[in-house]
């Protein structure tokens, strides 16, 4: 096929959606919308007295109760890299919301695979001892098998330091 074909921007990362996710978002939004026009409703039928302001409490509560679960589900996060121009693409979705992280990595020098309290966490280090973590893993099996693919992707070595001490793998070598 198209071997020999570099592409500019590689998506290292995308938690788009599911449909479960998409339909529990949809329903928190509803619930949120639900709320606010029940809200305007008791006060424009009852207008703004002792009785109905003594009801704001409860209003703002179930919008807030309904309204960060919405926004949590619906998050999305991508990261991409790209090769050519040495830059990492960091990008955040929320409904109608979003938001572009540019980080300018002069030369990508190796990536690094650590052991956490609880995970393994993957780490993109460049040129002037800097450092991007992108994703942690709970099993080692498929930190290990994402490092090296990202590894061959980037063409970089990997730092192994998952056991006790560190292992360098040539790219090469993976």
């Amino acid at each position: 096929m198209n071997e020999g074909i570099v592409t500019e921007k590689v998506v290292i990362y995308d938690d788009t959606l599911s449909v479960l996710e998409s339909i529990m978002a949809s329903i928190m939004y509803t619930l949120v919308i639900v709320v606010v026009l029940l809200m305007v409703f008791v006060f424009y039928s009852f207008g703004i007295n002792k009785n109905t302001f003594g009801m704001t409490p409860a209003f703002v509560t179930a919008f807030f109760m309904f309204l960060v679960p919405a926004v949590n589900i619906s998050e999305v996060n991508i990261v991409e890299i790209d090769f050519k121009k040495s830059k990492i693409f960091t990008t955040q979705k929320i409904v109608f919301y979003k938001k572009v992280k540019v980080v300018n990595a002069i030369e990508f020098e190796y990536v690094a695979l650590n052991k956490s309290n609880f995970s393994y966490v993957i780490t993109i280090w460049y040129k002037g001892n800097r450092h991007f973590t992108i994703l942690s893993f709970y099993k080692k099996e498929k930190a290990l098998l994402y490092a090296r693919l990202l590894c061959k992707q980037m063409e970089v070595d990997l730092l192994d330091k998952t056991s006790g001490f560190s292992k360098w793998i040539d790219n090469s070598d993976l």
